[in-house]
């Protein structure tokens, strides 16, 4: 069980980055879908990460500066120019 609510957080905090503050506003949608198709467990496990997500926004928001923000890959590096095909 330990390890779901591992998972749960892990995947709050992807979110988190991906979609910023409309993160639990986009989770709370896909548990009201996921009603609508009658599907109860899925729909309780994303209100679950909504209400993780919410946290974790809160969080950052009251301390900032511990969460400090992603970072970007430069162009210029060389993994990425591999990548293009770019010496």
């Amino acid at each position: 069980m330990e390890r779901n609510k591992e998972a749960l957080e892990d995947f709050a905090r992807e979110a988190v980055v991906l979609y910023g503050d409309d993160t639990s506003k986009m989770l709370l949608r896909r548990a009201q879908i996921a009603d609508e198709y009658g599907d109860e467990i899925s729909a309780k496990t994303w209100r679950q990460v909504a209400a993780i997500a919410a946290r974790i926004i809160r969080s950052q928001q009251e301390r900032p500066e511990a969460f400090p923000a992603p970072k970007r890959i430069a162009e210029r590096s060389h993994t990425l120019k591999r990548k293009l095909g770019r010496q």
